[in-house]
């Protein structure tokens, strides 16, 4: 079975660090697992760090204008772990996004039923009773699976709706993801230490061009698209436009970064098999490149 090291964690705990020196020590090539990363022109805001000596994948996958879907970052992270592999590299899947990375490693049955838009238009001049009452109609099933929270959440109920009616004309599921033998390590960080790390990324990214890389995608991003939504993007907005000081804009910025952090965390400690490393233990590297040989070179005693 083919290996597949995976890097995850909070923003601001060094997985990309991380990445680089295994990849150097292994011979690897790293996948980025971030949904903000794939956008092209979103650099500096998104804080996308591109290493010079390690090949990364899947920054700039799409347009910034576009949606980056679950399932489209799914086939092109496939096809990348296949590309290195094929080098006989090691592909090293390092980002912080739960979803991307659950798509890889434990990827739900429906990721790969297709968008319908036609539908999702006819969908979206329904309000949350018709829809729920439509996602009954053709999956009781999946309805009655639903919690409170989905069961009220629009977005949700039409992305059920477009599979349910999916589902209606087809008898068998795509798959494309094939199995990996994986090992997840993820970094972890004292609250105040990471609320203090994240303070001076938000500082070095204003000061690194985040302010004139938002006037220019002001005039190119609308409210609707997913990118709009990146972390710091209305603060920078609203200080370009003299509503806010630039204190204000570190603070805002600094704070929802952390409450993203704090989201990520609960995340991926729901996840099973990961192991973490606290980034302030000492000599953690040495520790990580001890479990990750070990791990590693077990593939040449199975085959």
């Amino acid at each position: 079975m083919q290996k597949l090291l995976v890097i995850c964690g909070a923003t601001a705990t060094g997985k990309t660090a991380l990445g680089v020196y295994m990849a150097k020590l292994f011979v690897g090539e790293i996948i980025s697992a971030d949904s903000r990363h794939v956008y092209k022109g979103l650099d500096i805001i998104s804080g996308k760090d591109i290493p010079q000596d390690v090949p990364v994948w899947l920054n700039d996958l799409v347009s910034v204008t576009e949606d980056c879907s679950v399932s489209l970052y799914q086939a092109a992270a496939v096809h990348a772990i296949q590309t290195i592999q094929n080098h006989d590299a090691l592909p090293i899947v390092v980002g912080g996004t739960g979803l991307y990375i659950s798509s890889l490693i434990r990827p739900y049955d429906t990721i790969q039923i297709p968008r319908n838009m036609p539908l999702r238009t006819k969908l979206e001049k329904e309000d949350v009773p018709e829809l729920a009452k439509h996602l009954y109609e053709i999956d009781a099933k999946k309805f009655s699976s639903m919690n409170h929270s989905d069961l009220h959440n629009p977005r949700r109920l039409i992305r059920a709706i477009e599979v349910g009616e999916w589902k209606l004309h087809h008898k068998k599921i795509p798959t494309l993801v094939p199995s990996f033998d994986v090992l997840s390590i993820g970094l972890s960080c004292d609250e105040d230490i990471l609320k203090e790390r994240i303070h001076k990324r938000v500082i070095e990214r204003i000061d690194g061009g985040a302010l004139e890389e938002a006037t220019r995608l002001e005039n190119v991003l609308e409210v609707h698209m997913p990118a709009f939504s990146t972390l710091g993007f209305s603060q920078l907005l609203q200080y370009l436009h003299h509503e806010v000081t630039k204190e204000a804009l570190v603070a805002e910025w600094t704070r929802r970064e952390y409450a993203y952090a704090k989201r990520q965390t609960r995340w991926f400690r729901k996840e099973k098999n990961i192991v973490w490393f606290d980034i302030h233990t000492s000599n953690n590297f040495a520790a990580i490149e001890k479990l990750v040989r070990e791990w590693y070179t077990k593939k040449y005693y199975d085959n």
